[in-house]
C-alpha cells in the first residue's frame, strides 16, 4: 500500500516538470505545493554569486519585501545555516537550523518572522547549473510540529524539484547556445551578460572585440570608450533595478527577466563592431 502521508499525485508532478520547460510556472507549482503541505506560501530563491533573486508566491510577497526591506537579510540565520548543511538532501525546518531559545530570542524571530506568523518553515538547497545555488522555501505553517509533519511529504518530492531544476537549467544553456549560434549565422556581435554585467558566452564577432573595444573586467563586460562605458553601465543599473523591483538593498532582488541591446561606441582610433 502507498504511504498516503508521503506521495505526491502524477498530476503534480507533471506540473514540476512542465515548470522546467516554462519558467513561468514555478509560482503556480510552488504556490500549489505550500497549499497541500499547509504553509502559507513559498519562496524559490536564486544565487548567482553576484546577486540573490527572489521569487515569492502572492501570499507571502508583502513579508518577502518587508523583511528585504528592513534590512533583515543581513542577518538571515536560516539562510547562513541552511547553506552550512548544503549537502543535506531534504528539507530542513527553523527547528532544525535553530535552538527553541535561539527562536525564542533572535531579533529576526521576535521583531519580526514571529509577530507576522512567519517564523514555521521548511526549505533546502538545490545546486543548480554552472555556480548557481537554489532554495526552495516553505513559509507560515501554523506551527514548527506542522512544519516538521510536512518534511516526509516535502522530500517525498524534492527528487523531482532537483530533476526539474536541472532540466531548466540544461534548456536555458541550450536556449542561449541556439540563440548565439543564430546571431554568429547572420553575422552580429551579441554577448551573453550576466546581471551583474558579467560575460557569459559571445558569439564569434563579439569575441573578437575582447581586449580591444571590449573588456571583460572582474566586476563586469566594459567598453574601452568611458562614455560608452557609462551608458552601458546605466543601462545595466536600469536592468537590475527594473521590472518591479523593490525599493530596497541591491544585494537582493525579486526575481525578473530581462535583457537590453547596447552599441558601443570606439576610442578614437579604435576599429568598432
Amino acid at each position: 500500500m502507498r504511504d498516503k502521508g508521503a506521495c505526491v499525485e502524477d498530476d503534480f508532478i507533471s506540473c514540476i516538470y512542465e515548470s522546467a520547460v516554462i519558467p513561468e510556472k514555478w509560482i503556480d507549482v510552488i504556490e500549489k505545493f505550500a497549499l497541500r503541505v499547509g504553509a502559507r506560501g513559498g519562496n524559490l530563491i536564486r544565487n548567482t554569486g553576484s546577486e540573490i533573486s527572489l521569487l515569492p508566491t502572492p501570499a507571502i510577497i508583502e513579508d518577502v519585501n518587508e523583511f528585504e526591506c528592513q534590512g533583515w537579510q543581513s542577518e538571515n540565520t536560516r539562510v547562513s545555516r541552511l547553506l552550512e548543511r548544503s549537502q543535506y538532501r531534504g528539507f530542513l525546518t527553523d527547528l532544525d537550523l535553530h535552538t527553541q531559545e535561539e527562536i525564542r530570542t533572535f531579533p529576526m524571530y521576535t521583531e519580526f518572522l514571529t509577530p507576522r506568523g512567519v517564523d514555521a518553515g521548511a526549505a533546502t538547497i538545490i545546486q543548480g547549473s554552472k555556480d548557481q545555488i537554489l532554495a526552495i522555501a516553505f513559509e507560515g505553517f501554523s506551527s514548527h510540529d506542522a512544519a516538521a509533519s510536512a518534511v516526509p511529504i516535502l522530500d517525498a518530492v524534492r527528487p523531482h524539484l532537483v530533476r526539474a531544476v536541472s532540466l531548466s537549467g540544461e534548456i536555458a544553456n541550450a536556449k542561449a547556445a541556439s540563440l548565439l549560434d543564430a546571431f554568429d549565422t547572420v553575422g552580429l556581435a551579441v554577448g551573453l551578460l550576466d546581471i551583474a554585467g558579467r560575460l557569459i558566452d559571445a558569439t564569434r564577432l563579439f569575441a573578437t572585440a575582447l581586449n580591444d573595444l571590449l573588456y571583460d573586467g572582474p566586476d563586469r563586460l566594459h567598453t574601452g570608450d568611458p562614455a560608452s562605458d557609462k551608458v552601458l553601465s546605466d543601462a545595466l543599473a536600469v536592468l537590475r533595478g527594473g521590472g518591479g523591483a523593490i525599493n530596497c538593498p541591491p544585494q537582493s532582488r525579486i526575481w525578473r527577466a530581462c535583457s537590453a541591446s547596447f552599441a558601443p561606441r570606439a576610442r578614437r582610433g579604435a576599429r568598432s563592431l
